[in-house]
């Protein structure tokens, strides 16, 4: 069996609205609530849709050359906290780290 503490309520199964201070839940990241599009409806703006891209092949990587796609993944990987990115939710520039393909900074990022 397993312990109550660690059982998931139905609510945790959803995301957070997109308003940095609202934790109403909703389907899809970067969704907006209807009470705050109610509220803010007229500040908010839609952003398109990021365009599919296919990934570029380092030449070393079909080279076949270990040495350099392991210095690739590794300074990748070593990347938590990266200066002047622009958060998502706030759009500043600032110190933000990758939540779940995005950048939050420390201010917006929601425990």
């Amino acid at each position: 069996m397993t312990e109550p503490g660690n059982q998931l309520s139905q609510l945790d199964l959803f995301i957070s609205c997109a308003v940095p201070t609202c934790d109403f839940p909703v389907v899809e990241p970067g969704d907006v609530c209807t009470g705050c599009q109610d509220e803010f409806g007229h500040m908010l703006r839609a952003r398109p849709a990021a365009p599919c891209v296919s990934p570029q092949l380092d030449p070393a990587h079909s080279a076949g050359i270990p040495e350099q796609n392991r210095t690739s993944r590794t300074s990748s990987a070593t990347d938590e906290l990266t200066r002047s990115q622009r958060c998502w939710l706030c759009e500043e520039r600032r110190t933000c780290t990758k939540v779940r393909g995005r950048w939050e900074c420390r201010g917006c990022t929601r425990g």
